[in-house]
C-alpha cells in the first residue's frame, strides 16, 4: 500500500504540471477517493488530495481507478507498452505527456499497476440517493462551466433547495407567464434562503440567459410539502379520509380502476385548473390495461363528460368527490388494491396516503418501508412519494 501511495504522489505531482491552477468543484468521486485514502499516512493523504482536486477530469479518472481498484492485473495476452499508448491516445495533451513520462521511468510492477488503472472500467459511484444520481447524470449533458456551477450549488444546498434545483435540472421545461417579471419574482423567492446559498443562486441567475433564468424562477416557485405535513393532515382529517376512501370505492364499478386528479390553476406558468383522469380495466384490483386517459380537462368539457360515461358517472358524482377531497386538503384519488389519496405536491412529486382495506399485519409492515418512496405509518396507512417524470422519487428529508 505504501509503495502504491508513494507512486501515486509522484504521478499526481507530475500530472499537475501544466494543469489549470484554478480548483475544480468537488465531484461525487471525491467521497470514494477519501474512503480509499482512509488508512494512508496523514501527510501523504493531504498531498494527494491537494493535487487531486486540481487535476483535469481525465487524469482524475485514471487516478480514481488506481486508488479504488487496488493491484489490478493486466490480461497476460496483452502487450504492455502498445496497450499503454492506445489507452492514453485520447487524453488531453498535458495529461498524456505527464503520465507517459512516469510510465517510461517506472519499473515493471509499477507499469502494470498504472496500465491496469487505465484499462479497468471506473467503478460505479454510489450516490446518496436516486435524486442525486439523476442530477449528476443530467448535468453531464450541460456545457462544462454551467455543469460545474450548478453542481457546486446543488451539493451545498439544503434538502428543500436541492429538491427545487432537481426539478429545474431534471423536470420538463415550462414557460413562465409573460405577465410575470422574472427578476422581481426571483428576488422574492430567494429572500428566505440563507447565505451563502442565496449568494450562489443569485450569481448563477445573473450569469444565465433568459430561458435559464425563467426555469430557475419556476423551480423556486414550485409547491413544497414535507412528510410531517402529510402526517399532520392525516391526523386532523383521518375520519373524513377513511370515509372518502369507502365512498369512492363504492361508486367505482367492478372491473375498473379510476384515477382522478384535480389540478389547481398556476399563475406562475399560466395554466388553468383542470382534471387528469385515467380509467383501467381491472381484475382482482390489479390494473390489466388502460381504457382511457386525458389531462388538464375543463370540468365542463365534452371530452370529460364522454369519459365519465364509461363508468356511468354523472357530473354531480364527480363534483361530490372533488368537494370531499377539498374538505381533507387533498387533490387526487385512485382505487385498487390500495386506495391512494394525493395530499400535496413537493415540486413534481405527489405526497400521498396509500390506504389498505384493513390493518396491515406486523409481518407485512416492513415491506412498506424502503427508505425512499414508501413508509408504513400506522394501522392501514402507508405514506407514499409518487414521482412524476422529472420528479424526485423519494421523500425529501
Amino acid at each position: 500500500m505504501k509503495r502504491t501511495i508513494s507512486f501515486l504522489i509522484l504521478v499526481l505531482l507530475f500530472s499537475f504540471n501544466g494543469m489549470s491552477q484554478k480548483g475544480k468543484p468537488v465531484t461525487p468521486q471525491d467521497s470514494v477517493i477519501l474512503e480509499a485514502l482512509k488508512f494512508a499516512p496523514k501527510q501523504e493523504k493531504k498531498a494527494i488530495l491537494k493535487v487531486y482536486k486540481k487535476a483535469d477530469a481525465k487524469t482524475k479518472e485514471v487516478l480514481y481507478n488506481a486508488l479504488v481498484n487496488p493491484s489490478p492485473k493486466v490480461p497476460a495476452n496483452l502487450s504492455g507498452d502498445s496497450l499503454f499508448d492506445k489507452a492514453i491516445r485520447h487524453f488531453p495533451k498535458d495529461a498524456k505527456k505527464n503520465i507517459g513520462k512516469i510510465y517510461k521511468k517506472a519499473d515493471a510492477k509499477t507499469k502494470e499497476a498504472l496500465l491496469a488503472s487505465l484499462i479497468t472500467p471506473t467503478k460505479e459511484v454510489k450516490y446518496q440517493n436516486e435524486q442525486d444520481a439523476t442530477v449528476y447524470k443530467e448535468l453531464k449533458k450541460l456545457p462544462k462551466d454551467a455543469q460545474n456551477q450548478l453542481l457546486r450549488i446543488y451539493e451545498k444546498s439544503d434538502p428543500t433547495t436541492k429538491a427545487l434545483l432537481y426539478n429545474s435540472i431534471v423536470g420538463k421545461p415550462k414557460k413562465l407567464n409573460p405577465k410575470i417579471n422574472a427578476d422581481s419574482l426571483f428576488q422574492k423567492k430567494v429572500a428566505h434562503i440563507p447565505n451563502p446559498m442565496k449568494k450562489e443562486l443569485t450569481r448563477l441567475y445573473q450569469n444565465s440567459d433568459r430561458e435559464t433564468k425563467e426555469q430557475l424562477v419556476i423551480a423556486l416557485s414550485m409547491p413544497t410539502c414535507s412528510r410531517a405535513d402529510l402526517i399532520s393532515n392525516y391526523e386532523k382529517n383521518r375520519v373524513q379520509i377513511e370515509k372518502l376512501k369507502k365512498e369512492f370505492n363504492s361508486i367505482v364499478p367492478n372491473g375498473y380502476i379510476l384515477s382522478i386528479a384535480f389540478n389547481p390553476a398556476c399563475e406562475i406558468i399560466n395554466t388553468p385548473a383542470g382534471i387528469d383522469i385515467k380509467i383501467f380495466r381491472a381484475e382482482q384490483n390489479q390494473k390489466m390495461g388502460l381504457i382511457k386517459e386525458a389531462y388538464n380537462l375543463d370540468l365542463k368539457s365534452r371530452e370529460l363528460i364522454e369519459i365519465l360515461k364509461i363508468i356511468e358517472w354523472s357530473d354531480d358524482m364527480l363534483m361530490n368527490i372533488k368537494n370531499n377531497l377539498d374538505k381533507v386538503n387533498c387533490f387526487s384519488i385512485e382505487n385498487g388494491e390500495f386506495t391512494t389519496i394525493g395530499f400535496a405536491k413537493n415540486g413534481l412529486t405527489t405526497y400521498a396516503y396509500k390506504l389498505a382495506e384493513s390493518r396491515i399485519r406486523p409481518e407485512e409492515q416492513q415491506k412498506f418501508t424502503n427508505g425512499c418512496n414508501l413508509m408504513f405509518y400506522k394501522e392501514n396507512v402507508i405514506l407514499e412519494a409518487i414521482g412524476e417524470a422529472g420528479g424526485n422519487p423519494c421523500f425529501s428529508n
